[in-house]
């Protein structure tokens, strides 16, 4: 049997279905929890934005509507927003924000020690390769690579031009190569590997 879209899950709790919403939430719950935490690099917070997410979702059920936004893209645009929100306030405060990607290797089996030792290696370099990358740039790689959005819904995320969002990946990777053979040289240098 084919799940529920979101539209059909959305559609249902504006009806009253409760447990459509319950399902939206489980479905999305963890990419949300882990886009926030990447970016606010504090667990806790990125907690609270998933929460404040899906409340805001739940208040404004009936903005979606009949727009061409899907309902993941809305959601993730909501956890977008709170993000940058407390950046601002941060900022405000006088406080630094540091926005680091946090990349998890998924691993389909069980590597060896060394294996893992390597991935972890690997791992921290691109993180620390991402990190040097303008905030634009970050986001842009999370949204696209990480997290599979489309160029359109990469743009409506991030409040910009979807004419921009081209160029935008296709320098952010530019760079980000660039970084990875500074990083590299650096450890070459160091007497690393």
């Amino acid at each position: 049997m084919n799940e529920p879209t979101d539209q059909a899950l959305l559609n249902a709790y504006v009806k009253g279905n409760e447990r459509s919403f319950a399902v939206l939430m489980e479905r999305h719950a963890r990419a949300l929890k882990a886009y926030a935490l990447r970016l606010l690099k504090n667990q806790e917070q990125a907690e609270d934005v998933c929460s404040e997410t899906f409340l805001r979702l739940a208040i404004h059920k009936n903005n979606l509507g009949g727009k061409e936004k899907s309902v993941r893209s809305y959601i993730f645009t909501i956890a977008h927003n709170l993000c940058m929100d407390r950046f601002r306030r941060l900022r405000t405060q006088r406080m630094h924000a540091e926005n680091v990607l946090d990349l998890t290797v998924v691993q389909q089996s069980l590597p060896s020690p060394e294996a893992v030792a390597i991935l972890g290696e690997r791992a921290a370099m691109l993180e620390e390769a991402i990190s040097r990358l303008g905030s634009e740039h970050r986001q842009v790689i999370l949204l696209r690579s990480t997290h599979g959005f489309s160029a359109k819904e990469t743009a409506e995320i991030m409040g910009i031009d979807s004419k921009q969002i081209d160029s935008l990946f296709s320098y952010a990777k530019k760079k980000l190569r660039m970084e990875l053979a500074s990083l590299a040289r650096e450890i070459k240098e160091q007497g690393g590997v």
